[in-house]
């Protein structure tokens, strides 16, 4: 595979338009990204860390083999119910279920 020509952009204020491009293999580190949308993009195999993703909303996404560790999940909600709940439901199953 040929090398890829880096676009460096730092230390700017800009609104981006990205359509039809590979932009695979990217770093984003210490950038604001509120209030941007994502539409039909191959997130795939991306890691996302140290990030404030409060008030994010996920849609119609492919969420196969993802993991959630060490976030703060206040409120998270997946199809309208908060995950707390589910957490407290699944202990409550675990007690209730008896032992072999």
């Amino acid at each position: 595979m040929p090398e890829r020509n880096v676009m460096d952009i730092c230390d700017i204020r800009e609104k981006l338009k990205v359509s039809k491009a590979d932009v695979s293999h990217s770093n984003f580190d210490d950038v604001n990204l509120s209030n941007t949308s994502f539409r039909d993009v191959n997130m795939s195999g991306c890691s996302i860390d140290d990030a404030n993703m409060e008030g994010v909303s996920i849609q119609n996404v492919n969420l196969t083999n993802c993991r959630i560790d060490n976030c703060n999940m206040d409120g998270l909600r997946i199809r309208g119910v908060l995950v707390s709940d589910l957490f407290a439901a699944f202990e409550v199953s675990k007690s209730e279920t008896p032992a072999p």
